[in-house]
């Protein structure tokens, strides 16, 4: 290691001192004597040794800012955080080379300024926090995505007319339940393969190019609570869906007659 920088046990034991260890809900192994890390509770490693996941949900974690020198071990692809309170800096995130998943849900996170410096993380899941405001712009900048959900927080900006060119390898998204307005995006990435915008404030037409998503297989667009009564307009015919297994446009406005089509390459 470089002078002055923690070794990956150091790290560990790091979290362990300052997210107060002796009161997780378990904490097997963790700065026993003897015992290797890789054993210890919620750590995976490689073949190697070398530390690849942590993942400590509903632990019981609290009170502390997770120690961004977990940035620092090389191997790191997973950090999973769920259910814990706590506080997360994304300082030094650029340093984590191998890092492509991190959980943060159910943390009461009410930033992410800073994550878009990530660029390998493939997913990102920000479910259940305090995230307020207009969606953060460094969501955009992570163009490795393929799932993201932010569902339940206090979004009130409109969806970025651009996602399906910034998040381009995008195959699940969840923006359940915030308070999006707007209208949706002209078009979604062509891989999607579940799209989530229920309890929202979304108005105006269901796009066509929703047609065109071949390997969707749920999409909610329900429970759009916008002044106009939600999405408006026609019923896309969806009829190039072939792997479609669940479509919800329930409490919206849309008008005019199920188009001859509607959803006809499915088979029954």
């Amino acid at each position: 290691a470089v002078s002055g920088q923690l070794s990956d046990e150091d790290i560990l034991r790091k979290i362990y001192t300052i997210c107060n260890g002796a009161k997780w809900t378990d904490n097997t192994n963790w700065l026993r004597d003897g015992a290797p890390v890789c054993t210890w509770k919620g750590i995976s490693c490689s073949k190697d040794g070398d530390i690849t996941q942590i993942s400590l949900r509903s632990n019981h974690l609290e009170g502390c800012t997770f120690p961004p020198e977990v940035f620092t071990i090389k191997s790191l692809t997973t950090i999973a955080l769920e259910g814990n309170s706590i506080q997360f800096s994304f300082t030094g995130i650029e340093q984590a080379q191998s890092l492509v998943a991190l959980d943060l849900s159910q943390t009461g996170l009410s930033s992410i300024e800073g994550i878009g410096r990530a660029s390998g993380l493939k997913e990102l899941y920000l479910t259940n926090n305090n995230i307020r405001g207009p969606l953060p712009d460094d969501i955009f900048q992570l163009r490795s995505l393929e799932k993201l959900s932010i569902a339940f927080n206090g979004l009130t900006s409109t969806i970025p007319s651009d996602i399906a060119s910034s998040l381009p390898g995008l195959r699940f998204l969840d923006f359940n339940e915030n308070m999006l307005e707007g209208n949706l995006p002209p078009s979604f990435p062509s891989g999607l393969e579940v799209l989530l915008m229920s309890g929202n404030k979304l108005s105006g037409n269901i796009p066509s190019t929703v047609d065109s998503l071949d390997k969707l297989m749920f999409i909610d667009l329900a429970k759009q609570e916008s002044s106009s009564g939600g999405l408006t307009g026609p019923l896309p015919s969806l009829a190039n869906l072939r792997s479609i297994k669940r479509v919800d446009f329930s409490e919206n406005a849309l008008t005019g007659s199920i188009p001859p089509s509607f959803l006809s390459s499915v088979i029954p």
